[in-house]
């Protein structure tokens, strides 16, 4: 008989399996009811999942035909709870682009990442950046009520839950540096610059004492 290779995956992964079965056993032996109550939750859950595929596959009957009469749907009555998650949404895509945008460069200064591929993906994302930023600001904000290039009250509204909380919050932690290759400026990078450290602050702010 062959002895096994050890440094087979497809070994390891039987092993791994087998290690598991004869866990969940373990644990069905010391547990009495445990393997029925767990084969009725993976019966409900397939069950709960096939109406909801009907379901999905019925409207997406109605919106293919096209004499089907489109709604825009009912408008959220909470107008502070739709402009704090608009707020919240615009600054959780910047955090993420940013990052993008560094690990890009990283990537290319490793030689991982082709420099011609790395200027088009900067430009993309700088252009997405964009369209995150003032698509968020522009839609919630008031122009007619402040004057024009207020960059100050922009730069307040755009931070700030209509509760009065920070929504970002920034710390320096080192010097920016270059990380390999070009970044292109974007407003997910100023808003984040190389070397910062950032919290989000959730929409609904946590309740005293937790």
């Amino acid at each position: 008989m062959p002895v096994p290779d050890d440094s087979d995956p497809e070994y390891h992964l039987k092993q791994f399996q087998a290690r598991m079965a004869r866990s969940k056993e373990a644990f069905y032996a010391a547990n009495p009811g445990a393997k029925e109550a767990e084969e009725r939750r993976a019966l409900d859950e397939a069950e709960w999942h096939a109406a909801e595929r009907r379901q999905f596959e019925e409207q997406r009957k109605k919106l293919d035909d096209p004499n089907y009469l489109r709604s825009g749907g009912p408008i959220n009555p909470d107008i502070n709870g739709m402009v704090d998650t608009v707020k919240h949404l615009g600054w959780s895509a910047l955090a993420q682009i940013a990052g993008i945008q560094y690990h890009l460069a990283e990537l290319t200064g490793l030689a991982l990442l082709d420099p011609d591929a790395n200027d088009t993906l900067q430009n993309e994302l700088h252009d997405l950046a964009e369209a995150v930023e003032w698509g968020a600001i522009r839609g919630v904000l008031d122009y007619t009520e402040i004057e024009a290039h207020d960059y100050l009250y922009e730069e307040e509204f755009w931070n700030t839950f209509t509760d009065g909380r920070e929504i970002a919050i920034s710390i320096k932690v080192e010097e920016e540096r270059h990380v390999g290759a070009p970044i292109l400026e974007s407003p997910a990078t100023i808003e984040f610059p190389h070397g910062t450290i950032y919290h989000i602050n959730p929409i609904t702010p946590k309740p005293e004492g937790k």
